[in-house]
């Protein structure tokens, strides 16, 4: 067994030799443990395999992908993304930290390796979901005990199966783990439940599920890295998270911030906030009176899936939506969305809700106004870790507004929060990589 094991580690990584073998062994023996001690994921994704136990979240564990320097260079080139995100920062003398021969100048010279992780909620709300997600580790950095951990949560995805988990199809994972990785840190993104590998409902800006889940990946991923000997940096996690997934990043360093909640036992260190979307109940009056091209979409699936989270589904007269968009809207919570799908909808919210519902939603006191209003993520708690937010000044899908408004409730709270402009040029999209970049580099100064 172990002669065949060697064998594989050399198909692998081409050489059996040293340290790097040694953790290589170590790491197909930890895949192989524990594939034989939890079982497959079911197909639909919706429950653990029997034989799961022990309260763990991490199911199964496999090599997804290796970039080495030379193809992080030509995926940045290709995707016309600046190189300059992919340097360290300036020392204390403006010059440039210069680490080891390479010529993109990453802080970690033999590249990044990605794990991809089957997982599940080990307990609570959402127990037995199954979801994956991906796990990219400076290579070599298996070498040291300790690693600053960043968790980064997605924006949403016009194809529900492009998440982090397939990797090849996910340009945000792997743009933002090799900006993350290049300064040394290891990155978790979790799919969120529904996305990626396993299709299903997904709990569209469901602040709770979203935190539950992102939770346990990371408690899956603190399992797996355990495994290799590797334990996040004081027991702290660094949160980032774009548009949907800045909702989802408040949301989640709220609950690992709320005694007895927390799976994954890591406590915030700082959250970079990109470009988020923390507040849908204002992004939907907000959209209804300003649209932008993708504002009927992500507000229909924000609606039709608190429909199914609140058990709120209604037909006929009574639809939120008119009459043309009901089967979509209603397909698209079930499914998920496509390009194909999205191009259907009108952009304005105006178009797809029927006038009754908007009339009644601009009531705070309206059903559904009620559940959108619990789901912001920002007014009634104080974060006890510094929150960052990042915006670009171009950015008319999520405007900057919003994280103006988000920051000044929580200074208004008592937080340690800040506004920073990701630049006056920078469009939503736009925003990602140089808030990340920016986003690092504070993180290796605050702990």
């Amino acid at each position: 067994m172990i002669k065949m094991i060697m064998i594989m580690v050399t198909m692998l990584y081409g050489r059996p030799a040293g340290t790097f073998f040694r953790a290589a062994l170590a790491l197909l023996l930890i895949m192989v443990s524990i594939v034989c001690s939890s079982g497959a994921a079911s197909a639909d994704g919706a429950k653990a395999a029997a034989g799961f136990t022990g309260g763990r979240a991490l199911i199964s564990a496999s090599k997804a992908a290796y970039r080495n320097p030379a193809d992080i260079e030509a995926f940045f080139i290709k995707n016309k993304i600046p190189q300059q995100y992919l340097n360290p920062a300036l020392n204390s003398s403006g010059e440039a930290k210069i680490m080891a021969a390479t010529r993109t100048g990453l802080a970690v010279p033999h590249g990044v390796v990605y794990y991809r992780l089957d997982y599940t909620i080990p307990s609570g709300t959402g127990a037995g979901i199954v979801s994956s997600g991906i796990l990219a580790l400076p290579a070599g950095a298996w070498r040291r005990g300790e690693i600053k951990l960043v968790s980064y949560q997605h924006g949403t995805l016009f194809e529900d199966r492009n998440a982090p988990s397939k990797l090849d199809s996910c340009l945000e994972a792997q743009a933002v783990a090799c900006v993350f990785a290049s300064r040394g840190f290891a990155v978790a993104m979790a799919d969120y439940r529904g996305l990626g590998r396993y299709s299903g409902f997904h709990p569209y800006f469901h602040a709770e599920s979203i935190a539950i889940d992102c939770d346990a990946f990371l408690k899956a991923a603190s399992e797996f890295m355990a495994a290799l000997g590797l334990h996040p940096s004081g027991g702290k996690v660094y949160i980032a998270g774009f548009s949907q997934g800045g909702h989802a990043a408040l949301a989640l360093q709220r609950r690992l911030e709320t005694p007895g909640t927390s799976a994954c036992g890591l406590g915030p260190a700082a959250n970079a906030v990109i470009a988020g979307a923390c507040d849908p109940y204002l992004l939907l009056r907000s959209w209804t009176i300003k649209p932008n091209r993708l504002s009927g979409a992500v507000a229909g699936r924000i609606i039709a899936s608190y429909g199914r989270v609140y058990s709120m589904d209604r037909a006929g007269d009574e639809s939120p939506f008119k009459p043309p968009y009901t089967a979509m809207m209603k397909d698209i919570a079930d499914n998920g969305f496509t390009v194909d799908k999205i191009t259907m909808l009108p952009a304005s919210p105006g178009a797809l809700f029927s006038d009754k519902f908007l009339a009644a939603v601009s009531d705070p006191g309206d059903g559904y106004a009620k559940v959108l209003i619990s789901n912001e993520v920002y007014r009634e708690w104080r974060p006890a870790a510094p929150v960052n937010f990042y915006h670009g000044g171009a950015d008319n899908i999520v405007p900057p507004i919003f994280s103006k408004i988000a920051c000044r409730r929580m200074k208004m709270n008592g937080a340690d929060a800040r506004f920073i402009p990701a630049g006056e040029s920078l469009d939503h999209a736009g925003s990602i990589i140089p808030s990340c970049a920016a986003a690092a580099d504070w993180f290796n100064i605050i702990f």
